[in-house]
């Protein structure tokens, strides 16, 4: 009977990042490389940038509107779309960019393709780390400085130099040493509540959550 009748039938890449980490930790290496493989195909109309969510196909455009419907024990409204895909979550690009690491820590190549989106993707997320975001629970008012997207961010940037140092894809390296280190100066000076003994969900914060 709520409203919170959300539109779920895309893809979240923060969710498909974790279930191919889940298979290649269950040994199930070709289809999580697979599904990987369609991960990267399917952002291909917003490289070098990533949305949160695509649909099956790749599609970008998600338009969210409302049906003169009710659903489950009368609950309104009823939402097709989904006004999410127009939010900016900078964790997405360290979700993603992990997961093809774990693919070639456990032998996996990375061919020239997928090498290019990689180096786009971290271009961008030197570009972009120090922006506000919507943050991984998609809350519609006005963007802030989550910890999480900004340490996903670093993760992002510590992979690819991982990659890079591996031989399995070029990145300007001197950039994306530069931009991890601050981003990691930033979090530990302005992420962590000493008063809390914690993380917390904004920078400058004094509220804790699940991420």
């Amino acid at each position: 009977g709520g409203a919170r009748n959300w539109d779920y039938r895309y893809c979240w890449l923060r969710d498909a990042s974790m279930t191919v980490r889940a298979l290649f930790g269950l040994g199930y290496i070709d289809e999580g490389q697979a599904f990987l493989s369609w991960l990267l195909h399917a952002t291909r109309l917003t490289q070098p940038e990533l949305q949160v969510l695509y649909d099956v196909y790749g599609e970008s455009r998600l338009p969210e509107r409302e049906l003169a419907l009710a659903g489950y024990r009368e609950s309104r409204p009823v939402r097709v779309g989904n006004g999410a895909a127009d939010q900016l979550q900078m964790d997405v690009y360290g979700e993603v960019v992990d997961a093809v690491h774990q693919l070639v820590e456990r032998g996996g190549r990375i061919d020239s393709a997928t090498g290019r989106t990689l180096n786009g993707l971290g271009r961008t997320v030197c570009r972009r780390w120090r922006e506000p975001d919507e943050g991984i629970w998609e809350i519609r008012s006005e963007r802030r400085h989550h910890t999480l997207s900004k340490a996903m961010c670093w993760v992002a940037l510590d992979r690819l130099l991982a990659l890079h140092r591996s031989a399995h894809l070029q990145v300007p390296e001197e950039l994306c040493t530069r931009e991890r280190d601050g981003i990691r100066a930033l979090v530990e000076a302005h992420g962590y509540n000493a008063r809390l003994g914690s993380y917390v969900s904004v920078l400058d914060g004094d509220e804790v959550d699940a991420s």
